[in-house]
C-alpha cells in the first residue's frame, strides 16, 4: 500500500512539474453557422474555404440557421467569424461563430487561484479547449449555459435540470458530460467549498464511455485521478486543481446514492435506471440548489417508465417545466454517417417492425397498446375544417342508418359504465382516420345513467348509432333484475347493435368480435398505420381524456391465443375494438375491391409465353 501511494506522489509531482505554475484551464462552448451572401438558404452539401479546408452544410438545422462544420469535424476549431465560405467558386457567405458558454481562466498552482487583471476581474484563458456543438445539441446545452451563469451570481432558478431524451448518437451523453465538466472548470468551489458532480451510470463497466468522454477533454494537469479513495476525495475521482471534484458513481445500490453531497449530475442511461436513484440524486443538490441532466432513451423496462412519465410532464408544461424536456435527433448530429444510421435502421425494423424507435417518448412495460400508443403523436385535437367528415356515409354501410355519431359502449356495474364517441374523416377507400372525441367513465350508476349523461352531451337518438358490448343483448350490466341493457337503447329510440353481425337466420344475437386478439389487433394496426397527412389512423381529441389514458396504461394479460386488455382500463379500450371492427369489417372491403379494380388481370400461360415470344 505505502508502495502504491508513493507511485502516486511521484505521478502527481511530475505532472504538476511539466504544466508549470500558470495553468491555461478554460472550455469554449460554440455554434458554427453560414450568413449566405443571397439570405437563402444554400442546398446541403460540401464548400471549401479560402485555405481549402472542407466543409460541409448538413440537411437540418435545429432553428431556421445554417449550420455548417468542417471536415474532419476537430479542424474548425482554428476559424472565427468572417471565414469566407465557396461553392464552385463563388462565394456562398462568411462563417458565423456563437459563443454559447466560455469558462475558465488562469490558474495559478502556486497560490491556489485564478489569475485577475488590475480590475479584479479573473483573466480569460489564451488557449481554451473549443467544443462545437452539433446541431442535435445546441438547445439544450444553451439551457444549461443560462442556467449556470445565474447559479454562479447566486440569482433564482426555476430549473432544477434539464432531461435530454433521444435515439442513439444523438448527442445527449455528450452534452451531460460537457456540462458537468464545464461547471467544476468554471466555478471551482461554492461557499468556499469544492464543487461535486456525480457522473451516474447504471455500473461499473458502462462508466466507460462516459471516462472516455471526459478523458478527451481533460488536458494535462488540469486534473488527478484516484481509483481508490482517499482522505481528500472519494474513489473514482478526478480533482481538478481548482478543487472541483467529478466523481463516477453507479445505480446498481440506488440508496448508495444516498450519501454525500452533489452539486451538478449527469445520470445517463437513466431509462435502465430507477425512480430511486433519480430521488437519491435530486436529494442530494439539495444543499447548493444544484443542476440534474438525464440523458435517457426509451425506458425498456417498466422499472425505469419515470424518466417516460417526467419528459411527458415536462414536455406538457413547456417553459413552466422545471425539469425542460430537449428532444435530440440524431438526425441533427452530422458528426454520424446519416446514411449508415438509416441503413441500420432499416435493418431493425425490417427484423422487428412492432418495435417503436429508441427515442420514441413512450413508456416500457406489460402494456396493450403502448407501444404503439404514444400520448405525444395519437391525442391531437380533431380539426373542424379541412378533412370531411365520413360519419354518415359509415354509418350507413354499417347499420343502415345516417348518423353523425358512432358510440362504442361497454356494460358493467363495475368499476364503471363506459362509452366512448367517434368520427370517421378524411377520404376513402384508403385515406380515412378514426378519431375519438369524447370518451365516459361513469361509476356507480346503469344503463340509464350512461344514457342520460349521453344526450345531456348533445348525443342524441337522432344523430347517434351505438355500438353495444354485444353481450347486452342478453343481460345487464351488473348481471341483476331488469331490462337488458340493449333495450334500455332501444326503449329511448337508440339504434343500438353488435360490433359482429350474426351469422345466419338461425342465431339468436351478434356477438363481440372472435378472438379478441384479433380485435385487439386491429386497434394496434390503426394506432401503428399513418396516413398521407402524416397522422396515424386513429386518434384521440384531448376532450376525451380517458381514452388516451386507458390507451397509454391499459395493462396487458394473457389470452387463448395471445395478449388481451385486462385491468379497470380495458373497459374503455373494449368500445374502441367494437367501434373499429364494425368501421374495419366495411371500410376494408371498399379498400380491397378499390385496390382489386386497379390491379393488373391475371394473365394465363398462353398469354405469358405470347407476350415474351414463345409459343
Amino acid at each position: 500500500m505505502a508502495a502504491k501511494l508513493l507511485a502516486n506522489l511521484r505521478k502527481d509531482i511530475k505532472a504538476a512539474a511539466s504544466v508549470g505554475r500558470y495553468v491555461d484551464m478554460g472550455l469554449r462552448v460554440r455554434r458554427l453557422t453560414l450568413a449566405t451572401d443571397d439570405n437563402k438558404r444554400p442546398e446541403p452539401g460540401p464548400c471549401v474555404s479560402a485555405d481549402g479546408q472542407e466543409w460541409r452544410i448538413p440537411g437540418a438545422s435545429c432553428d431556421d440557421k445554417v449550420p455548417i462544420s468542417t471536415r474532419p469535424i476537430q479542424a474548425a476549431r482554428k476559424y472565427e467569424t468572417g471565414t469566407e465560405i465557396f461553392r464552385d467558386g463563388k462565394r456562398l457567405g462568411v462563417l458565423v461563430v456563437e459563443d454559447i458558454a466560455t469558462g475558465g481562466g488562469v490558474w495559478d498552482s502556486l497560490y491556489n487561484q485564478w489569475q485577475t487583471g488590475s480590475d479584479g476581474k479573473r483573466l480569460p484563458p489564451q488557449r481554451p479547449v473549443v467544443f462545437d456543438l452539433r446541431e442535435s445539441q445546441v438547445p439544450a446545452f444553451r439551457c444549461f449555459a443560462a442556467w449556470l451563469a445565474k447559479w454562479r451570481r447566486k440569482e433564482a432558478t426555476q430549473e432544477d435540470g434539464l432531461i435530454a431524451f433521444g435515439g442513439r448518437r444523438s448527442g445527449k451523453t455528450l452534452v451531460g458530460v460537457l456540462g458537468c465538466l464545464f461547471a467544476a472548470v468554471d466555478v471551482g468551489r461554492i461557499d468556499g467549498t469544492p464543487l461535486i458532480a456525480w457522473l451516474v451510470s447504471c455500473n461499473h463497466p458502462s462508466r466507460e464511455e462516459l471516462d472516455r468522454e471526459l478523458r478527451a477533454l481533460l488536458q494535462p494537469g488540469w486534473a488527478v485521478y484516484r481509483e481508490m479513495a482517499s482522505a481528500s476525495s472519494p474513489a473514482h475521482t478526478y480533482t481538478l486543481l481548482n478543487g472541483a471534484q467529478i466523481t463516477h458513481r453507479t445505480a446498481e445500490d440506488p440508496e448508495a446514492l444516498r450519501v454525500g453531497r452533489c452539486d451538478i449530475a449527469l445520470q445517463n442511461e437513466a431509462g435502465k435506471q430507477t425512480l430511486l436513484a433519480f430521488a437519491n440524486i435530486i436529494n442530494a443538490m439539495a444543499d447548493k440548489s444544484g443542476f440534474w441532466i438525464g440523458a435517457s432513451n426509451r425506458p425498456r423496462r417498466s422499472k425505469a417508465n419515470w424518466i417516460a412519465l417526467l419528459a411527458k410532464e415536462s414536455k406538457k408544461l413547456g417553459p413552466e417545466a422545471s425539469f425542460p424536456f430537449f428532444e435530440l435527433d440524431p438526425k441533427l448530429n452530422d458528426a454520424i454517417d446519416q446514411g449508415k444510421r438509416q441503413r441500420v435502421l432499416d435493418t431493425l425494423r425490417r427484423l422487428d417492425p412492432d418495435d417503436a424507435d429508441e427515442g420514441a417518448l413512450l413508456e416500457a412495460g406489460n402494456y396493450v397498446y403502448a407501444p404503439p400508443f404514444d400520448e405525444m403523436e395519437h391525442v391531437k385535437p380533431m380539426p373542424q375544417v379541412g378533412l370531411p367528415d365520413l360519419t354518415r356515409e359509415v354509418t350507413r354501410k354499417i347499420a343502415g342508418v345516417e348518423r353523425d355519431y358512432i358510440i362504442g359502449c361497454d356494460f358493467q356495474g363495475r368499476p364503471a359504465m363506459v362509452a366512448s364517441v367517434w368520427k370517421v374523416v378524411g377520404k376513402l377507400p384508403g385515406e380515412w382516420q378514426l378519431w375519438c372525441v369524447q370518451s365516459y367513465f361513469i361509476e356507480a350508476t346503469d344503463e340509464e345513467g350512461l344514457i342520460d349523461e349521453l344526450a345531456g352531451d348533445g348525443y342524441s337518438p337522432d344523430n347517434s348509432l351505438i355500438i353495444g358490448d354485444a353481450s347486452g343483448q342478453w343481460q345487464k350490466g351488473d348481471h341483476g333484475r331488469g331490462p337488458v341493457s340493449f333495450k334500455s337503447f332501444k326503449d329511448r329510440r337508440y339504434v343500438i347493435i353488435g360490433a359482429q353481425r350474426k351469422k345466419g337466420s338461425s342465431g339468436m344475437y351478434s356477438c363481440n368480435p372472435r378472438p379478441k386478439e384479433a380485435a385487439v389487433g386491429r386497434v394496434v394496426g390503426l394506432l401503428t398505420k399513418k396516413r398521407a397527412n402524416g397522422y396515424p389512423a386513429l386518434l384521440v381529441d384531448p376532450e376525451a381524456l380517458t381514452m388516451g389514458e386507458s390507451f397509454a396504461k391499459c395493462k396487458a394479460g394473457r389470452g387463448r391465443f395471445g395478449i388481451i386488455p385486462v385491468g379497470d382500463h380495458s373497459h374503455l379500450t373494449d368500445t374502441a375494438t367494437y367501434v373499429t371492427w364494425a368501421v374495419l369489417t366495411e371500410l376494408q372491403t371498399a379498400e380491397t375491391k378499390a385496390k382489386a379494380g386497379t390491379a393488373q388481370p391475371r394473365q394465363s400461360l398462353r398469354e405469358m409465353r405470347a407476350a415474351m415470344g414463345r409459343r
